[in-house]
């Protein structure tokens, strides 16, 4: 092989090994871009997770205490919260107002009464015009539920 040959041979082999290290250079600039753009958004969604639960325990510290409701479940109520929510639904009496336009007053969903400790209850009533809260106080004696109306505030 001759001389030129030789040094023509050598210059492609070099700039091919100098295209594929530009090539690789290249490439490995994109992925170290992608892997900061990755590790940013790791980074934004732990602060995102600090942040909501600090959040969290701020609306865990403002939910009222629940009643203890082991201690209702010496009188056999294996459920106490479920029956009591099931008797209250039935006590119309307790209700301090009147439907208006045909509306009747009541709690139509359970999902609508609240549990606080020690043994108080708030329940949202509606007639489907009109609607307000109750604050009651309840009490399991034996197999006999007993309730008391200690606020009761309209809010349409």
């Amino acid at each position: 092989m001759g001389k030129n040959k030789k040094f023509v041979v050598t210059l492609m082999a070099i700039t091919a090994l100098l295209f594929l290290s530009c090539t690789l250079f290249f490439i490995s600039l994109h992925y170290h871009k992608k892997i900061r753009q990755k590790n940013d958004i790791i980074l934004a969604l732990k602060e995102e997770r600090k942040s909501l639960t600090q959040s969290m325990q701020i609306i865990r510290s403002k939910i009222p205490d629940q009643p203890n409701w082991e201690a209702y479940k010496q009188y056999g109520i294996t459920n106490p919260e479920q029956v009591l929510k099931k008797d209250l639904m039935k006590r119309k009496d307790l209700i301090p107002w009147e439907g208006i336009m045909g509306g009747q007053m009541a709690i139509y969903n359970e999902n609508l009464i609240w549990f606080m400790a020690p043994n108080w209850c708030l329940a949202y009533v509606e007639d489907g015009h009109i609607g307000g809260y109750m604050l009651l106080e309840f009490r399991i004696q034996k197999e006999r539920i007993s309730w008391k109306l200690l606020e009761a505030q309209l809010t349409d």
